[in-house]
């Protein structure tokens, strides 16, 4: 599909989008959006908003975020964060936070905290996210960070699971945190 798409992207996206719902068809919208987001994430990103079909469309959405966050977080990012649909938006955002903290967890903590504060209706639930994936990887600055957060129920759940996770690593922690 992803050769395909480069060669003829109009044919590619019907053939796919005309499958019917399953396995295929969700392996086949993952290929062609991804193939797009290499060489134009933008344009992959307004074809998938696009879809008709819901499912489709969040799995498009999925797999843009994802290669167009191998490339660069900053304009990703910025993408999800200025999206109108608050359903979108959400998943958007989610998605980056995500793959934010799988690939730069210290960019993450910062991107999540910036979101939240330009952004009365972010789910809180990034903090959530966020806290999971980078404090394995930075659990001291994790544990820095969720203290810094507006208090909500997600940063104190978060914060209590860091500092469990640093005190069994340090018991010392527990005293000192």
């Amino acid at each position: 599909v992803s050769i395909w798409a480069g060669q003829d992207p109009t044919a590619a996206e019907g053939w796919v989008i005309g499958l019917s719902n399953g396995e295929v068809k969700d392996q086949a919208v993952e290929s062609l959006y991804r193939s797009w987001a290499v060489r134009d994430p933008a344009t992959a990103a307004s074809k998938s908003l696009a879809l008709a079909d819901e499912p489709s469309r969040f799995r498009a959405l999925a797999a843009v975020v994802k290669e167009w966050s191998a490339n660069d977080l900053d304009a990703v990012g910025r993408w999800a964060s200025e999206l109108k649909d608050p359903n979108l938006k959400d998943f958007a955002t989610m998605a980056v936070a995500d793959e934010m903290s799988l690939r730069a967890p210290k960019e993450a903590m910062r991107w999540a905290s910036d979101h939240l504060a330009k952004d009365p209706q972010a789910n809180p639930a990034i903090i959530s996210l966020v806290a999971s994936k980078a404090g394995f990887e930075s659990p001291q600055e994790t544990f820095d960070w969720l203290k810094s957060v507006r208090p909500s129920p997600e940063a104190a759940s978060s914060l209590a699971g860091v500092a469990t996770y640093l005190a069994e690593d340090d018991p010392e922690f527990a005293w000192k945190g």
